[in-house]
């Protein structure tokens, strides 16, 4: 009994049988052994679990997850707006939301809309979200090489894959050579008839690609340096018709943007608008991996040359010109665009900060709802530099996830107007301010002859009035003639948001004023 105890604590007694007249089985130490190699397990499978944690932490200093992250929440905001995303001359809400998200119209129009994913090569679409991969194809027996060298399908969208970019980069060293490596455009034929004549109902760029039936069919993805390779040896013999760029829209947001898309659009069937089309913002915000402090930027202003030249090849003979109106985070970004284009005319819609405000915030003040509203939702993942530094300015503080959201939302906005002043001040020229209010006549009378030297004729000022006394996002469900909405919304602002809207916002809306 005294020796079954001892070896119980000892650890040597294994197993004692049920029937007390058997012999207990002692393995001494077999028993250790066990333990041993019981131990040597777990502190492998430990180890191993270090060194997996440790890898991701290096790939993940190695190779920062920004240009996925980053760019993938900021890419997604500015491409595919929340119901509330009635631009200023528009105060109802937006019913495209309810129609992009059903089922069978869905489509996948971000740069990270889904997850990276290998395509087959010559994988045709079947409606599950893959396409047909060009590759070194003959172009001239290639159908689909064919309708992108006669600009017979469209540039709708680049995609980037941050590994292949920077595996390449590594390769190459400091070679002078852009690196389009991981960057793939994506094309499709589109029905621009939709939006020349009936802008409103189709607003936005992404209207016309959910609209344009043989889009799903001919939908195909490049390789971006193949393309651009194989684009300027056809264009260097084939008589390639290039629209000029006419001029160039940035808006603060909710500031009546769409409605001079739409009015660019009606005045002239010779007119081809890009409104908020997702490769000029995807080219100006990929530059820097995601940096909001970028200083060098090797990859953003030929991309964005490059991509600009693509999207004006048409097979239209009939049109002249083409315009764009970018995102209004797009502002932000507006160095790129100069570099890019330091001659080209551009000008940057506003409205009063109180107006502006509530046109984001309306519907959600007072709500837990006023996080989703379009100049919130960074707060929550990753603040620009600009809008942090705002911050620090007006409200000492750098933590974003402790502020207000109506005094962030300020600041937000408060990033893309004084964005559009330094561009302002530093292209004077090329650039030009315009205030909401002078909206729609300013267009006509002033900004198209006088800064864009386009003559509005009378057939063609008789269209654009038509087309401003429409809601500028009434698509098919809200059809109808437009009222202003201004005194409306200054009298439902909450003291909290014309105080946020005073210290933050007031002090660059007055300089741009002064311009």
């Amino acid at each position: 009994m005294t020796a079954t105890v001892a070896g119980i604590f000892r650890g040597d007694l294994v197993s004692s049988s049920m029937n007390h007249h058997r012999p207990l089985v002692i393995k001494g130490n077999r028993g250790r052994a066990a333990t041993l190699r019981w131990q040597r397990r777990v502190s492998f499978m430990g180890a191993a679990s270090a060194v997996i944690v440790w890898m991701f932490w290096l790939l993940q200093n190695k190779y920062p997850l920004h240009p996925l992250m980053l760019l993938q929440h900021e890419i997604h905001l500015l491409q595919e707006e929340p119901v509330d995303d009635g631009e200023g001359l528009d105060p109802h809400r937006n019913y495209y939301y309810h129609h992009h998200h059903r089922p069978e119209t869905r489509h996948s129009h971000g740069m990270f809309r889904d997850k990276p994913q290998r395509f087959r090569e010559h994988n045709t679409e079947r409606g599950d979200g893959t396409h047909r991969v060009l590759d070194e194809s003959d172009p001239t027996t290639d159908p689909a090489w064919q309708d992108i060298l006669n600009a017979r399908t469209h540039l709708i969208e680049l995609r980037f894959i941050p590994a292949e970019h920077e595996i390449a980069q590594q390769m190459s060293g400091n070679s002078a050579e852009v690196n389009y490596a991981g960057v793939y455009g994506i094309f499709c034929k589109l029905d621009w008839n939709l939006h020349k004549q009936d802008p409103s109902t189709y607003p936005m760029f992404r209207d016309l690609i959910s609209n344009s039936p043989q889009c799903e069919e001919t939908r195909v993805q490049v390789p971006f340096r193949l393309l651009m390779d194989r684009v300027r040896s056809y264009d260097a013999t084939a008589p390639t018709h290039v629209l000029s760029l006419g001029g160039v829209v940035f808006h603060e947001s909710r500031c009546g943007s769409t409605l001079v898309a739409n009015l660019l659009a009606s005045m002239s069937e010779t007119h081809r608008v890009y409104s908020e089309s997702g490769p000029p913002i995807t080219a100006m915000t990929l530059g820097c991996g995601g940096h909001d402090d970028c200083k060098e930027n090797k990859l953003a202003v030929p991309l964005l040359r490059d991509t600009i030249y693509l999207m004006q090849r048409t097979d239209n003979a009939q049109e002249t010109h083409v315009f764009f109106k970018i995102q209004s985070a797009g502002t932000l970004h507006l160095d790129v665009f100069l570099e890019a284009f330091p001659d080209t005319p551009w000008f940057f819609v506003y409205r009063s900060p109180v107006e502006v405000m509530v046109s984001h915030l309306q519907g959600s003040l007072g709500k837990a709802g006023i996080k989703n509203a379009n100049c919130v939702r960074r707060q929550r993942m990753n603040p620009p530099s600009q809008v942090v530094d705002i911050l620090e300015r007006d409200l000492n503080t750098r933590d974003a996830m402790q502020v207000d959201p109506i005094d962030y939302c300020a600041a937000h906005l408060a990033s893309i107007t004084e964005s559009a002043l330094k561009g302002l001040h530093s292209h004077p020229h090329t650039g030009r301010a315009v205030n909401y209010q002078r909206l729609p006549d300013a267009l006509w009378d002033d900004l198209l002859p006088n800064h864009w030297h386009l003559p509005v004729s009378a057939p063609a000022l008789q269209r654009m009035q038509i087309t401003s006394g429409q809601y500028s996002k009434g698509r098919q469900e809200k059809k109808g003639d437009f009222q202003g909405d201004s005194e409306h919304k200054e009298a439902i602002a909450s003291p909290s948001l014309k105080r946020a809207a005073h210290e933050i916002l007031e002090s660059s809306f007055q300089e741009l004023e002064r311009l």
